[in-house]
């Protein structure tokens, strides 16, 4: 009798010490989540300007270099592999958008002054670039929020 009472303490002990854990992974899980929403929710706004049309600026490359870093932890701590490649996309298609802005930053300041045709083929490409990137982004973020 007592070693049906000592199992059946063993088994109900481990039955919560499981529970508990599977409720912190979950609880990882959602923390995580709505971290990369809200870091990704952050990115598009910021690309949402530059596909409007506003140049790009330090305080822009800033939250830019910013999100890079953010995505880079995310990817680092993700809770599994489809999350840490979900990050990963949004730090590349950021990183993209970042090497349009330097490409049309080095050719204002080129010497000779660029023609003015050049100029303006440069911001198109920054606002398509964004254009591409906000996509992206709104593609990761539905995949960041659909769990909840």
């Amino acid at each position: 009798m007592l070693l049906v009472v000592l199992v059946a303490a063993v088994v109900g002990t481990l039955a919560a010490v499981t529970a508990r854990r599977r409720g912190a992974r979950r609880q990882l899980l959602a923390d995580w989540l709505r971290e990369a929403a809200d870091t990704t929710a952050e990115a598009g706004a910021t690309v949402r300007l530059l596909a409007q049309g506003t140049p790009p600026s330090g305080p822009i490359a800033q939250q830019l270099v910013a999100s890079l870093r953010a995505f880079d932890d995310l990817a680092l701590r993700a809770p599994d592999e489809g999350t840490a490649a979900d990050a990963e996309r949004a730090r590349r298609t950021l990183q993209n958008l970042g090497i349009v802005i330097d490409r049309a930053y080095r050719l204002r300041r080129s010497q000779p002054p660029p023609e003015a045709w050049a100029i303006e083929q440069s911001e198109e490409a920054v606002r398509n670039a964004a254009l591409d990137t906000d996509r992206t982004l709104r593609t990761v973020y539905r995949g960041f929020t659909a769990a909840d």
